[in-house]
């Protein structure tokens, strides 16, 4: 064996065997007594961005159909917030409804397709989600001004059911007005934050918000004769979390979609993995934060467990634990660009962590090491989930998968067992 090999063996040799504060540190944490009697969930959502109908390895909603008897919800991502007029918009609706500049009589593009999938799978719910992480200033520009927030929840319920496109003709400004009233069965809030913004002030304009959907939410359920569900993404950085008033919109949501990723990335400082199960600081880690949550109130009944398909390629790479030197040298990469670069490159040495119960990979060559998640970790965190007695499990996303839809079968196979 060269030397290369043994440095990479090594590498993983650490990944493989590394234990926290020795054996001290209990993982999983036991589920505290007030939720034992409590069964678990069986929701299996799963995200899909409007974005991932374009580039190279294309997923439409078409592709969908191939597990959506998999599937209890599809999470639709995104309508933008605009800060200036307060309005909850399509920020392509191209590929949202398929509208062009000019008449249009019937619903095209995804939403279109959402249709035909949902009458063929009548059991699936669809959720609109509202926002998404680069949309997180625009939500604290429309928080100053309380009338414009109310304006803005308002007109997320419209887009539940309708969109009206502006174009130009003749010179004359036309509005195409475009109903798919039964097609959204709820929102979905991705209301992110930056920490330093998160301010007193915000998080009770926030949580205002968040009641105010849900009373939209319930006058149109009751208009339509249908349940209406209210969820929110909810970041798990615990300077976050602690200074939103969890206690007060908990009981007008149906579930908090747990973000229980990206705790170690570009920003980390050091090389870690992108959701472990356990972790050396028990706060970065998917026990820690539904451990956390669960102090502070929120029960498992509702929370329901973020899945990443997705990990983190950290570039020129001393390995696991090692410093990052430059942000731009770690990158987002999905499962099946992965699995496709990574899996049969002889170069690169594939190692399970067993405490944090997340597999790794390592090229010592080229000095890169990759954070993923493989079918077995995530059958842990769904066996996490259940023990936990979460409502169950969502997807980040679709797109993420292989070919054969590889992780979403392991996923509700584990949710059947």
């Amino acid at each position: 064996m060269k030397f290369q090999d043994y440095a990479a063996f090594f590498v993983l040799f650490l990944i493989m065997c590394y234990q926290v504060y020795g054996s001290e540190q209990l993982c999983p944490s036991p589920l505290p007594e007030q939720y034992e009697h409590m069964q678990p969930g069986k929701v299996v959502s799963a995200y899909f961005g409007n974005w991932d109908v374009y580039g190279t390895h294309q997923y439409q909603v078409d592709r969908i159909q191939a597990v959506a008897n998999k599937l209890t919800h599809v999470v639709y991502g995104f309508m933008k917030p605009d800060d200036v007029t307060g309005e909850c918009y399509s920020h392509d609706a191209w590929a949202d409804i398929g509208v062009y500049d000019g008449f249009q009589s019937k619903i095209g593009g995804s939403f279109g397709k959402l249709i035909a999938l949902k009458q063929k799978f009548p059991h699936l719910k669809i959720l609109l989600s509202i926002g998404g992480g680069k949309y997180n200033k625009n939500f604290v520009k429309i928080a100053q001004d309380q009338e414009k927030l109310m304006k803005f929840a308002q007109s997320c319920i419209d887009r539940l059911s309708f969109y009206e496109h502006v174009y130009e003709k003749d010179g004359i400004e036309q509005k195409n007005h475009l109903n798919y009233e039964d097609l959204f069965d709820g929102i979905d809030l991705d209301w992110e934050w930056n920490v330093s913004a998160l301010t007193p002030e915000l998080s009770q304009v926030y949580t205002q918000f968040v009641q105010e959907l849900r009373r939209l939410l319930d006058i149109r359920a009751a208009r339509l004769g249908k349940k209406m569900t209210l969820t929110v993404a909810l970041q798990v950085t615990p300077k976050i979390y602690k200074n939103l008033d969890l206690g007060a919109i908990t009981p007008h949501i149906d579930w908090f979609h747990v973000m229980a990723y990206d705790f170690y990335g570009p920003y980390s400082g050091l090389v870690g993995f992108n959701a472990p199960v356990c972790g050396k600081n028990i706060a970065y880690s998917v026990d820690g934060a539904l451990q956390g949550l669960m102090q502070l109130g929120v029960g498992p009944d509702k929370m329901v467990l973020g899945l990443p398909l997705y990990g983190y390629v950290f570039e020129d790479s001393a390995g696991y634990n090692s410093t990052i030197k430059k942000v731009d040298q770690v990158k987002t990469m999905s499962y099946h660009l992965i699995k496709s670069k990574y899996f049969n490159d002889e170069q690169v040495k594939h190692g399970w962590n067993s405490y944090e119960k997340v597999p790794a990979a390592f090229n010592q060559k080229d000095r890169i090491f990759i954070s993923y998640d493989s079918k077995t970790s995530l059958q842990e965190k769904v066996k996490l989930a259940k023990d936990k007695r979460l409502q169950g499990v969502v997807i980040w996303r679709l797109s993420g998968d292989d070919a054969q839809h590889s992780m979403v079968h392991a996923i509700a196979q584990a949710m059947k067992n």
